[in-house]
Formats: C-alpha cells, sequence, structure tokens
C-alpha cells in the first residue's frame, strides 16, 4: 500500500536519505518523490532535465504505516503522514485510482514508458504535429490520457494536464518530444 508523506518543498531528496539512515527497513519497503522529464531550451539547443513531479510529497509503501509514522519521528524535519487520525491509530492510504495514475505515469512495475534504471520517473511523451498544429500522442506517459490535456505549450514543449489526484483538482506540467511527421 502507498502513503504520503507531506515535507517541506525541497526537502524531498534530504528526507529520503534521513529515511534511508534512521528508519528501519522493515517499516518500509521503498520511498520516493516522483520526477519528470522535460525538456529546456539554453543557449539555443534542447536539454533533457529532471524536475520534481508533485513538490513536497513523498511516496513511502509500506504495509504498517502506524509503525511507519513512529518510526518517523526519527527524522529531524517536519514530516506528515497525510491522513493520520491519532484517536484511531489509522492513517488513509493512497486511493487506488490514485495509486494506478501513478504507476501508469511512472511507467508501472514493468518500466513501460521509462529505462529501469530511473524508476520514479515520468519520462517524455513522444507527439506529432500536423501543419494545421493538430497534436497526436504517439507513444508515453500520457498515452491514452487525451480528455486529461488542456493544452499543448509546443514552443516549450510540454502539456498541461487536468488531473484528480490525492482529492484535488490540480494541473501538472508534462514533458513532450515533438517528432518530425513522416
Amino acid at each position: 500500500m502507498i502513503y504520503v508523506m507531506q515535507v517541506h518543498s525541497g526537502k524531498e531528496s534530504e528526507i529520503c536519505t534521513f529515511m534511508n539512515n534512521l528508519v528501519d527497513r522493515e517499516f518500509y519497503t521503498d520511498a520516493y518523490y516522483p520526477t519528470r522529464r522535460m525538456q529546456k531550451k539554453f543557449r539555443g539547443r534542447w536539454t533533457e532535465i529532471t524536475e520534481k513531479l508533485i513538490p513536497g510529497y513523498i511516496f513511502v509503501e509500506t504495509t504498517d504505516p502506524v509503525q511507519l509514522y513512529m518510526e518517523l519521528k526519527k527524522i529531524p524535519r517536519l514530516t506528515k503522514l497525510l491522513g493520520f487520525d491519532k484517536e484511531e491509530r489509522s492513517i488513509c492510504e493512497l486511493s487506488s485510482r490514485d495509486e494506478r495514475w501513478l504507476r501508469q505515469m511512472m511507467g508501472g512495475r514493468d518500466g513501460q514508458y521509462m529505462d529501469p534504471k530511473l524508476r520514479g520517473e515520468v519520462g517524455l511523451t513522444l507527439v506529432s504535429v500536423d501543419d494545421d498544429r493538430t497534436v497526436h500522442i504517439l507513444e508515453g506517459p500520457l498515452k491514452g490520457m487525451e480528455g486529461h490535456i488542456l493544452r499543448y505549450n509546443l514552443h516549450k514543449r510540454y502539456a498541461d494536464v487536468e488531473m484528480e489526484f490525492m482529492g484535488q483538482r490540480t494541473v501538472l506540467h508534462m514533458g513532450i518530444v515533438i517528432t518530425e511527421n513522416p
């Protein structure tokens, strides 16, 4: 089961390092913050970079969220598992719909859309553009999600994707690569 931990934006890597050093691995199987590949133009050349997909959140896989919550107190920075109820001593897990979406974006466990060495990273989506500026998704994480795309910014090479995630509507910028039409 996946649970969501809220941390200070920009501290995701540091908190994951603290978890690896201070929290016993018997209490969680994985902790990560998803990143996305994007293309940015520097000095006239397109360069691939990575950015955080959802800043301020770490996703943690565990079968014992209450014990994990107790272990997280070892981390010297403010961390919070979302949905913790002190009275019931329970924590809300990521919904199955949100978990499916997250795994689809990251390529699932089989690395469908990404290099397996880059687990936790949302890859670029390959698109083509017609003469009339109609965009066609050829492959990548946005394939089959056309109904969620609000707009394409072809100049900056990203798509605005509107999703309901963790109970809130959010717009994410997802990287695209434009291929020449055959």
